[in-house]
């Protein structure tokens, strides 16, 4: 669908969802049908986006190697009537400390700014701005002439900057230890210093429609720019609970013939 008609044409938005609601196979037959809107708005997602990003780790841990020495065991030898010693040789491991230092680049990586929305959905509507690749470096940039809508609300932030600086920075610190671990036998202590250049706070936009299935309330998000949906179908219990009985007759059935067969040839 066109940019233009997802975000101004309603009704062309409802028709995308419930196409997306007819493709649930566990879902309640009638539910693109049945279901009922009850709120539909444009919504720009607020994001922290953190760019030019250095970690400098230094690390201390070990090199596994091993080498052959000669030892000494005892054996019984009922030709002398005594225990008689005798050299072997083995292998024996010992452990090389070492150490070293890891510069670690970052060019982008973004962290969420509401915690109304859930950590999928921005994972979901990230995926066309950045292009699937972390280390995008373009700025997040909102073109809301070419959508042709008035956005209607917008999100504030509720995770500060810094608490989504520590997000962001644990994440740093998880690769800087994978990157150091492959360095090493055993990688005992990392310390990594970690800074950024430059935060601001960017937004995505999203439809973000409150829908009403027979008392069961849910909801879904529509990308504005490309009309995917993402979110959770209600699920049928009638379908569930057929399914359920079923694989379980069969089962019993399987069982019972098995039995059957097993006596057959005893």
């Amino acid at each position: 669908p066109s940019t233009a008609l997802i975000g101004a044409e309603e009704p062309h938005l409802q028709s995308t969802i419930r196409a997306w609601l007819s493709e649930g196979i566990w879902s309640p037959g009638d539910l693109a049908t049945a279901s009922t809107f009850s709120a539909a708005a444009p919504t720009e997602i607020p994001i922290w986006l953190f760019q030019n990003i250095t970690a400098a780790t230094q690390w201390t841990g070990y090199n596994i190697h091993y080498r052959s020495v000669t030892k000494t065991r005892s054996h019984w030898s009922a030709n002398l009537g005594k225990f008689v010693e005798e050299q072997y040789v083995d292998s024996e491991r010992y452990d090389v400390p070492t150490h070293g230092n890891h510069e670690g680049s970052y060019p982008v990586k973004w962290s969420r700014a509401s915690s109304e929305i859930p950590l999928e959905v921005y994972n979901w509507a990230l995926r066309r701005v950045l292009h699937n690749d972390p280390s995008h470096d373009a700025p997040i940039t909102v073109a809301y002439a070419e959508w042709n809508i008035v956005l209607t609300k917008r999100l504030p932030p509720s995770i500060s900057q810094d608490k989504a600086w520590c997000e962001v920075r644990d994440h740093i610190l998880e690769l800087e230890c994978s990157a150091c671990a492959r360095m090493a036998s055993t990688v005992t202590n990392v310390k990594s210093l970690i800074r950024y250049d430059m935060c601001a706070l960017h937004h995505v936009v999203v439809w973000i429609v409150d829908l009403d299935h027979k008392g069961n309330a849910f909801r879904v998000f529509v990308d504005v720019a490309t009309g995917d949906v993402f979110g959770s179908r209600p699920l049928s219990t009638l379908k569930i609970t057929v399914a359920l009985t079923s694989g379980c007759i069969l089962i019993i059935a399987l069982l019972a013939f098995m039995g059957v067969f097993s006596a057959l040839f005893r």
